[in-house]
């Protein structure tokens, strides 16, 4: 169907990338402008059990040369995702959460476009910057108000595309990550791209091993970024 003049996309859970990654690679390397959207993008919605809960699927889908990953946190990054699809006619994949997700007054349409920037600026000072994507911006901006409560002032950053963010400018990329200051990412998946944005083991919070329980729970990640800072 991508070799004649129609628009294609498909559909199906993001643990289920794995059976599709022979025909998600050979559209990359046709340059295909096919379209896969995968829901049910967290572990935290795995009702079924492990077998349904991704993991190592957002880096697998990464690491494919020529597919662009957009990981929105909400309908206005979902929207500015979608026309960079339909703009760019490459191979993509969108990946999106079951649950529903809170909009935010300052996520953007057009700076999606950039892969990364900021979304909760702090107040006075700047303590830690906290980088996520998709559904964990959720989370993020609920670690924030915790983090207020102990003065602990944080910077959220959305990250809904990290390899066009990484492909900007080193201007702009100082402008959303600046040296000197602590920087935290939280995305439950085991992506190792994060860690072109940290430092240390430390400043990741994701998912490395296969459990049925993880101290995912908002008090629990408040007291190791504390811990960090």
């Amino acid at each position: 169907l991508a070799l004649t003049t129609f628009k294609v996309f498909g559909s199906t859970f993001l643990t289920f990338a794995d059976n599709m990654k022979p025909s998600i690679r050979s559209t990359a390397i046709m340059n295909l402008p096919v379209t896969y959207i995968f829901t049910h993008d967290s572990i935290r919605i795995g009702a079924d059990g492990v077998t349904h809960q991704p993991i190592e699927q957002l880096a697998m889908l990464r690491t494919i040369p020529n597919l662009d990953v957009y990981r929105p946190c909400d309908y206005k990054e979902l929207i500015g995702a979608w026309q960079l699809i339909l703009k760019n006619k490459k191979p993509s994949a969108l990946v999106i959460a079951k649950q529903p997700t809170e909009s935010y007054k300052y996520t953007s349409i057009e700076e999606t476009a950039l892969g990364g920037y900021v979304i909760s600026e702090v107040k006075s000072r700047l303590d830690v910057i906290l980088i996520a994507s998709g559904a964990e911006v959720t989370l993020a901006i609920q670690l924030k108000h915790e983090l207020l409560k102990s003065f602990i002032e944080a910077r959220i950053v959305s990250m809904p595309n990290i390899n066009e963010f990484l492909k900007q400018s080193a201007e702009y990329q100082n402008q959303v990550l600046p040296k000197g200051y602590k920087r935290m990412v939280i995305e439950f998946s085991n992506d190792p791209t994060m860690y072109k944005l940290v430092k240390s083991d430390d400043d990741i919070i994701n998912i490395t091993k296969l459990l049925t329980e993880y101290e995912i729970d908002i008090p629990s990640i408040v007291i190791k970024i504390k811990n960090n800072i």
